[in-house]
């Protein structure tokens, strides 16, 4: 049996900080590159939710970095209530079929919503990456007990 490997990456929600702000802006994600992998789940750590606000969070691929990136029907999730701070929301993509995938936030309703972190982890990999994620600091494994 091959061992599936998996790679982790810090994302950049408005493709350059890793907190976004309260605020009602919609922004992109820097690109998570596939190359090597068939599956990804993101994980996506909502801060403060205004009373009147709104954050859904949704996949998007395309073949190329800068090209036009078109929605992953299903991979969208929305919250918009004030008692879900500080939750998370999870998108999971079994067999991406485009080489790079981003994350797009809008955030709706009037009301200021903050994002406090987004993880990609890259899954179903067939081989070991050369280099970690310039995004992953550590990583320990350990099999057994």
């Amino acid at each position: 049996m091959q061992l599936l490997q998996a790679e982790f990456q810090a994302l950049t929600i408005d493709g350059t900080n890793y907190l976004l702000a309260a605020g009602t802006s919609d922004v992109n994600s820097d690109y998570i590159d596939m190359d090597g992998y068939r599956h990804v789940h993101v994980v996506v750590e909502i801060g403060t939710i205004a009373a009147s606000g709104a954050v859904t969070c949704s996949l998007t691929q395309c073949a190329t970095s800068g090209g036009s990136y078109t929605a992953i029907t299903g991979a969208t999730s929305t919250v918009s209530a004030d008692t879900d701070d500080n939750k998370l929301i999870v998108l999971d993509v079994t067999d991406v079929t485009q080489r790079y995938v981003k994350l797009s936030t809008v955030r709706a309703d009037g009301g200021n919503s903050t994002i406090n972190a987004a993880i990609a982890i890259k899954r179903g990999g067939r081989k070991k990456p050369a280099t970690a994620s310039a995004t992953t600091l550590q990583r320990v494994s350990v099999v057994g007990s």
